[in-house]
C-alpha cells in the first residue's frame, strides 16, 4: 500500500503503485507498469529491493526522533514538490552531522533497513488541540483524544476520519491519530544585519524568498500591488517608517506560514557600512539574491540603460510591472536592474554620517523627511531597474 515507506531497486527510490494507480493508467502505462513490478518482484528475490527509511537520531536507551535540520525543518519537507527542495538545499543545513542527502529518502539518503529492524519509538513534541477557550477537543460523540489513544489508538484506525467537530477529525485534532499541535515555539524575533550571518543563516534567507517566490508567486505580487497602492500614503508623509515596518512583518508572517520556515526573520541590509563599495556588496551575488544587472541593455525603457537580472535566485522571474515608454517594443517581464556605475547619488550614506543625521535632529518631524531622502533613496537609485518605481517589492533586496 502506498502508506508503506519508500522502497529502493538497485539503489534508486521507488514508489510503491496500489492497484488504483493501475485502474486509472492507460494500456501503454499499465503495461509499463506492469513490467517495473515484474522487475520488482524479480529483483526482490534476489535480495536487490531494500527498505528505506528516513533516518533517525537516537536520544536514549529506549528513545529515538525524527532527524531535522539545522533550521528544524523535517524530511517530510524535504520531500514537499517531489524533492524540488532536495535539489535546492539538500547539501545545506547539517545536523547531527547530517544533511538532508544523508539522512531522507526523498534526497538519496536515509537508512537501508530489514523490514525485521527495529528501532526506539520516535518522540515528537506535540499537543492534542484544544479550542479556543481552552477545552479539550471532543468528537460530535463526546470523545476526547484520550479516548481514541486508548488500545494502541485501535479507535483512530477505525473511526479517526469521522465525527468531525469544530473542523476536526480525531486524525487532525489528536496526536495518537497522527494529528495535533506540533507547531515550533519560536524564539523572540532578533532582525540581524545580513553582514554578521553565518552561511547558513545567510542560506535561509536566501531559501525563504526563492521558496516563497517559486510556491506563492500571485502572494508575492499582490505584496507588490499593495506597496503601489499605498505608496503616496507610504513616503513623503510621517507614516514612512511606521507603514514599512508593518509591511515587513506582514510579508514575514507570510514566509513564516510556509512549512519549514516557522520561526523566519527577515535580516536588513546594513549597506550603511558598504558605502565606497557599492558594486560588491555582499547581498549582490551571483549565487544568492543576484548580481547588481545583467549584460544586456533593455530596449524602450524610461530610465535606460537598465537591465535583466540574469543569476541569483531572481534569474528567471517574472515581474508584475515592467514600464515601458514605447508600447510597440518587446516587453520581457524580467526583474531588472541598472549598471553597476557609481555616481554621487547612488552612493550609500556611511556610517558616521548616518549616525550625525539622527543625532542633529532635535524632533521626527524634521528627522523624517532628511533620512527618507539620501540615506534611503541612495540603495534604491543604485540598484535602480524596479527598485527605483513604486514596484520596488519585485526585487527581494
Amino acid at each position: 500500500p502506498p502508506s508503506q515507506s519508500p522502497w529502493r531497486l538497485g539503489g534508486v527510490p521507488v514508489k510503491p503503485v496500489s492497484m488504483q494507480d493501475l485502474r486509472h493508467s492507460g494500456r501503454r502505462e499499465t503495461t509499463m507498469l506492469r513490467h517495473i513490478m515484474m522487475a520488482a518482484l524479480a529483483a526482490a528475490a534476489s535480495g536487490e529491493v531494500t527498505q528505506c527509511r528516513d533516518t533517525a537520531v537516537v536520544v536514549g536507551a529506549d528513545k529515538s526522533k525524527a532527524w531535522r535540520d539545522s533550521m528544524g525543518r523535517s524530511c517530510a519537507w524535504y520531500a514537499r514538490f517531489e524533492g524540488r527542495h532536495c535539489e535546492r538545499v539538500g547539501d545545506r543545513f547539517e545536523a547531527d552531522g547530517m544533511t538532508a542527502h544523508e539522512a531522507c529518502c526523498e534526497c538519496g539518503g536515509g537508512d537501508s533497513v530489514d523490514s525485521a529492524e527495529t528501532l526506539p519509538p520516535m518522540v515528537e513534541s506535540c499537543k492534542n488541540l484544544r479550542r479556543g477557550n481552552g477545552e479539550a477537543w471532543q468528537d460530535a460523540r463526546g470523545r476526547n483524544c484520550a479516548r481514541y489513544a486508548r488500545n494502541g489508538a485501535k479507535l483512530c484506525r477505525l473511526q479517526g476520519h469521522r465525527y468531525e467537530r469544530f473542523g476536526k477529525t480525531a486524525n487532525d485534532a489528536c496526536c495518537a491519530c497522527g494529528g495535533g499541535d506540533t507547531t515550533r515555539v519560536c524564539p523572540p524575533r532578533v532582525r540581524k544585519p545580513y553582514s554578521e550571518l553565518n552561511c547558513a543563516e545567510r542560506d535561509e534567507q536566501v531559501a525563504a524568498f526563492a521558496t516563497f517566490r517559486e510556491e506563492r508567486a500571485e502572494e508575492w505580487h499582490s505584496f507588490v500591488d499593495v506597496h503601489f497602492a499605498q505608496f503616496t500614503y507610504a513616503h513623503g508623509t510621517s507614516s514612512f517608517l511606521h507603514w514599512h515596518r508593518w509591511y515587513l512583518i506582514n510579508f514575514e508572517n507570510a514566509l513564516r506560514s510556509m512549512e519549514g520556515f516557522e520561526c523566519f526573520t527577515i535580516a536588513y541590509w546594513d549597506w550603511d557600512k558598504e558605502s565606497g563599495r557599492e558594486t560588491e556588496a555582499l547581498p549582490l551575488r551571483a549565487d544568492t539574491f543576484g548580481s547588481a544587472a545583467g549584460l544586456n541593455e533593455v530596449p524602450a525603457v524610461p530610465f535606460a540603460p537598465w537591465r535583466c537580472v540574469e543569476d541569483g535566485i531572481a534569474a528567471e522571474w517574472n515581474t508584475s510591472f515592467t514600464p515601458f515608454q514605447d508600447m510597440s517594443a518587446p516587453r520581457p517581464r524580467c526583474l531588472m536592474r541598472t549598471n553597476t556605475v557609481v555616481e554621487p547619488a547612488r552612493q550609500f550614506v556611511p556610517e558616521e554620517v548616518l549616525a550625525g543625521l539622527i543625532a542633529s535632529f532635535a524632533n521626527f518631524s524634521e528627522f523624517r523627511p532628511a533620512f527618507e531622502g539620501a540615506p534611503h533613496a541612495n540603495p534604491h537609485i543604485f540598484i535602480g531597474g524596479h527598485m527605483e518605481t513604486p514596484w520596488s517589492p519585485n526585487d527581494p533586496l
